[in-house]
């Protein structure tokens, strides 16, 4: 959805890392409304409840930045 066009411009190394970083938690808080959106269009507010929920438990309430990190990302391994 957002593309990796701002990269270049930053270079690589920890400025890169960041806007990586910013731009997973971007794509996933829009995706996540998007979700919430289509369910409740669809008139299934319980399942769009839980979605909402389970990801403001995720986002607000971890007790370390690391697993609302890990959760996001989509490299699970940890490798660049």
């Amino acid at each position: 959805m957002f593309t990796n066009a701002p990269v270049g411009f930053v270079g690589y190394g920890y400025a890169n890392h960041r806007l990586r970083e910013s731009q997973q938690v971007i794509n996933a808080l829009v995706s996540l409304v998007l979700m919430f959106y289509w369910l409740a269009k669809n008139r299934v507010f319980i399942g769009s409840l839980l979605i909402a929920s389970y990801g403001v438990i995720a986002l607000v309430l971890s007790p370390k930045p690391g697993i609302a990190k890990l959760l996001l990302s989509s490299n699970p391994s940890g490798s660049p």
